[in-house]
């Protein structure tokens, strides 16, 4: 779902709002500018600070509220399910040419 998101003007977006798409563009592309996502173009965007990646709050969660339909962009903690996924896919990177 997030497609949409990366190429807005060739696609209806599943969640249009102003400060969702904001939050959305500016968090990739202050990290483009400045290799930092902290380090805000706009500084009225709704994105959060984000820590370096480190076992606890390593994702940021982009999702509206069900209720009223207002955006959530927040960190979230990487399930370690999903972190043992990428340690065994680190693992076999050389045997897999990835």
């Amino acid at each position: 779902m997030d497609l949409a998101y990366y190429f807005p003007s060739r696609s209806a977006l599943p969640f249009n709002n102003a400060a969702f798409i904001n939050a959305f563009a500016q968090l990739f592309t202050s990290f483009i500018i400045n290799l930092n996502p902290n380090i805000k173009v706009d500084l009225t965007t709704i994105t959060p600070h984000w820590n370096k990646f480190d076992i606890g709050d390593t994702e940021i969660l982009f999702n509206q509220t069900a209720v009223d339909g207002l955006p959530v962009v927040q960190p979230i903690e990487t399930s370690l399910g999903l972190l043992e996924h990428c340690l065994f896919w680190n693992s076999v990177g050389s045997l897999t040419a990835q």
